[in-house]
């Protein structure tokens, strides 16, 4: 027994080991890893690239256009007395230059404003859903870590207490039953640790899907779990969500954008 009870110790210890062995990482370096690798934010920056390069007045059909192009023929005469070849080059050169057209130009110069504000606003949500995601599973990581340091020392003080009840049985001051009581509370506080553990594996390859690096990347969580709880106010929170919500802004941006269309569509008359 004693043997056994040494032998699940070393276990233990050996996963504590490997639990606690981990790369640094601070909130910070985390969210500078996630904003980098994200894939989804790569994409919509390029999205905001082909946005601000489509801004410009040549694009709205304001500027003059010039076509050029040259035709050429070829032909073949074969008779019984002399055999010729002809050869026709016509060049065509046309300049269009629409003077008015009801305003499109400018309505269209306006729409693409709206477009490149709407791609970056698209760009700022995205980042800020991401350092949300980065935080709560940076800190999801820590509090998983701090359940396992208390199911592990749950887990001492049921051996340790497994242990003295077994040395009073064999003393004859305990009695048999008691001695299995504090082995199934010890062995129950083992298995609570080992799927603690579980948890944290699993929150710690959450945060590796969210920063898009390697499943397999080991952590040690450097900056503190900190909670603040200040004292909120509604009219403070109402002015702070209309003048800093970028979802409602990305809303009143596609409102104009839509009345610019609007406005397109009756230049044609």
């Amino acid at each position: 027994m004693k043997t056994q009870n040494i032998i699940l110790t070393l276990l233990v210890s050996l996963m504590m080991g490997n639990l606690f062995a981990q790369n640094p990482l601070s909130l910070s370096d985390a969210i500078t890893i996630g904003l980098k690798n994200n894939y989804d934010l790569q994409i919509t920056r390029k999205s905001e690239e082909v946005a601000g390069i489509n801004n410009t007045w040549g694009n709205t059909g304001i500027m003059p256009s010039i076509n050029f192009g040259v035709t050429g023929m070829e032909n073949y005469n074969f008779n019984s007395s002399e055999d010729y070849r002809t050869q026709t080059l016509s060049p065509d050169l046309s300049l269009n230059w629409v003077f008015f057209d009801g305003f499109s130009a400018r309505i269209t110069k306006q729409k693409f404003e709206e477009l490149e504000a709407q791609s970056q606003g698209n760009t700022v949500v995205l980042v800020e859903s991401t350092i949300q995601e980065i935080i709560l599973a940076y800190n999801n990581c820590i509090l998983q870590k701090e359940m396992a340091d208390v199911f592990s020392e749950l887990a001492k003080l049921s051996e340790d207490r497994y242990s003295r009840t077994k040395d009073s049985e064999e003393l004859g001051v305990g009695t048999t039953y008691e001695s299995l009581q504090a082995k199934n509370s010890w062995l129950e506080d083992q298995s609570n640790y080992l799927q603690q553990k579980v948890n944290y594996e699993n929150s710690v390859r959450a945060l590796n899907f969210t920063l898009a690096v390697a499943d397999d990347m080991e952590w040690e969580m450097t900056t503190p779990l900190e909670t603040d709880t200040p004292l909120y106010n509604i009219e403070d929170l109402q002015g702070k969500m209309i003048a800093g919500n970028q979802n409602l802004k990305n809303q009143y941006i596609y409102q104009n954008y839509l009345a610019k269309e609007t406005a397109l569509a009756k230049s044609g008359y």
